[in-house]
């Protein structure tokens, strides 16, 4: 069986990341594994093509996909209706009548398009996104099948690294070494962070003279807000534009003592929180209950960290885990077990 993977591009992102873990896994499975990014490649490229995926990719991408004939598209979407995904799911179906279309719906969105009823199975990342895909597909005139399938997280990438490597890290980076540090790693779209997450620094860093924050991949907004802080505590901020490659991502996630996740529109699933728990790093996340929320499924409050309810909790949990060594290091080794157990890629894929 030919299954081919589609996402927008092969470059940096928790879809992304997702995307190539699939393909992985459909490869080591046993079966032709193909991908196409539509938009264009990227970094992940190599990857693939070193585990004998059949990579497409730009304008003459999506020709040469439909000519490999694949029995399966498995895409990756933001789950709305969308012309430029839409599209390449309409001209695989006219070249291949038979193939089957299965989702990974990004966002629990609901696409009432006719580009979207070629869609056989939406797979959401968690419950949360199910329940809120199922209420939205009422007004549809045939209720769709969905299940939960949330992304496969290769295990075996993201582990703690030395102590001398993450001593490192910060050393490269102006971190001292005894500092406590609240750390965020993300992309750099405002509505994947939090104003909470400075404003929380701010107070904690007054409070504790060895408290630092570590901003990678911030986006100006969230920068310019750390640049407005008194230089007392701005000399407390690093700011890293981009972390290259797994092995440096997990010196970053080591060097952070509490991983502080706030983001304005949550999360339907939330990569970077997973590969913090594999590096045994412990999360305070913020509840948004009216947007994305399945950080609470994928965190596990008092398993992998604490989610704040609200953002007046958010500072007491960082707090918390800030003063209490052993419950940190307890939390990040329960939450790596629960990644491994419930999201590892043998998991997921069978």
């Amino acid at each position: 069986m030919r299954v081919l993977t589609v996402v927008a591009d092969l470059g940096p992102g928790g879809t992304q990341r997702a995307a190539q873990n699939y393909t992985l896994g459909y490869a080591e499975a046993g079966w032709r594994a193909g991908v196409l990014g539509y938009r264009e490649g990227g970094r992940r490229e190599a990857v693939l093509r070193e585990a004998g995926v059949d990579v497409f990719v730009g304008a003459g991408g999506l020709a040469a996909a439909a000519a490999w004939r694949p029995d399966v598209v498995h895409i990756h979407r933001v789950g709305a209706a969308e012309a430029e995904s839409g599209s390449v799911l309409a001209r695989l179906k006219a070249a291949h009548p038979g193939v089957r279309i299965v989702e990974t719906n990004v966002f629990g969105r609901v696409d009432p398009s006719p580009e979207g009823a070629l869609i056989d199975v939406h797979l959401q990342l968690s419950r949360w996104c199910l329940w809120r895909w199922q209420r939205w597909a009422r007004a549809l005139p045939e209720a769709p099948l969905g299940a939960v399938v949330p992304y496969a997280v290769d295990v075996d990438r993201f582990f703690p690294c030395s102590r001398e490597a993450a001593l490192r890290f910060r050393r490269e980076h102006g971190l001292p070494p005894e500092a406590l540090v609240i750390g965020r790693v993300g992309q750099p779209d405002i509505w994947k962070w939090h104003p909470l997450l400075v404003g929380a620094f701010r107070q904690l860093a007054r409070e504790r003279p060895d408290v630092w924050l570590l901003l990678i991949g911030a986006p100006p907004e969230i920068t310019e807000q750390a640049h407005a802080l008194p230089e007392a505590l701005r000399s407390r901020v690093v700011e890293v534009g981009f972390v290259h490659g797994d092995a440096a991502l997990r010196e970053a996630y080591r060097a952070i003592d509490v991983f502080a996740h706030a983001a304005i529109i949550g999360e339907s699933f939330g990569m970077v929180l997973a590969e913090s728990l594999l590096c045994e790093r412990p999360v305070v996340s913020l509840s948004r209950p009216v947007r994305d929320n399945s950080q609470h499924e994928v965190v596990g409050h008092g398993v992998g960290g604490l989610l704040a309810a609200r953002p007046s909790d958010f500072v007491g949990a960082v707090r918390s885990l800030l003063g209490d060594a052993e419950r940190r290091d307890r939390l990040g080794a329960q939450g790596a077990q629960r990644m491994k157990e419930r999201y590892s890629m043998r998991v997921v894929m069978e």
